[in-house]
């Protein structure tokens, strides 16, 4: 079913090692540039349990407490943006200890963040590094430190709070005296009434 299928204007990036590449939902992110926006830098602990579960530490840089229960990972949270998607800035944001090692090795290139500000860190997406692990070898996403640069126009970390504009009126606006106008009309509301 359609429905179902994740959307390709998918805003959350991840690195997947089988496939040595970046996906966006289940479709290829190829790029060559990455810049990250270290003030949304979160790290701590995510699993999945019927949904993504974050615990992430006041701490940046710090896993804190691991939370009780199984399946939980080293996990972090970062806005970046990609030169293969020039609209729209990417959560990468991931409970994998894979790409949290590669996401701690760019953080170690880019030393002294405060002292560069406004400027951003942007890297060059390298080949993925083959690592050896206890299950037998895998891929790790690999950077290389270019420089700081200003942040592209278009990086704008989007808001999901609902408008608290005073001008604003919801789409719902009015529908309880449209209701209240049908029960005075009819005495009560059935299961008739409803249009569907």
């Amino acid at each position: 079913m359609e429905i179902l299928q994740e959307s390709d204007n998918s805003i959350y990036l991840k690195f997947i090692s089988r496939d040595k590449q970046f996906k966006l939902a289940d479709q290829e992110c190829k790029f060559k540039y990455m810049q990250l926006d270290l003030d949304t830098l979160q790290t701590g602990w995510g699993r999945y349990n019927d949904g993504y579960e974050w615990s992430f530490c006041d701490t940046v840089g710090s896993l804190g407490k691991k939370p009780d229960g199984d399946g939980w990972k080293p996990a972090f949270s970062i806005w970046v943006m990609v030169d293969g998607v020039e609209d729209r800035p990417l959560l990468w944001q991931r409970p994998t200890a894979n790409e949290f090692e590669t996401i701690k090795e760019m953080l170690r290139a880019c030393k002294q963040w405060t002292e560069q500000k406004p400027n951003l860190p942007t890297f060059r997406l390298l080949e993925p590094k083959v690592m050896q692990g206890k299950f037998g070898e895998f891929n790790r996403a690999s950077f290389e430190f270019v420089d700081w640069k200003p942040r592209k126009d278009t990086f704008v970390i989007p808001t999901f709070d609902a408008p608290n504009d005073d001008d604003w009126i919801s789409p719902n606006a009015g529908l309880s005296d449209k209701v209240d106008e049908q029960v005075a009309k009819s005495g009560d509301l059935t299961e008739d009434d409803l249009p569907f």
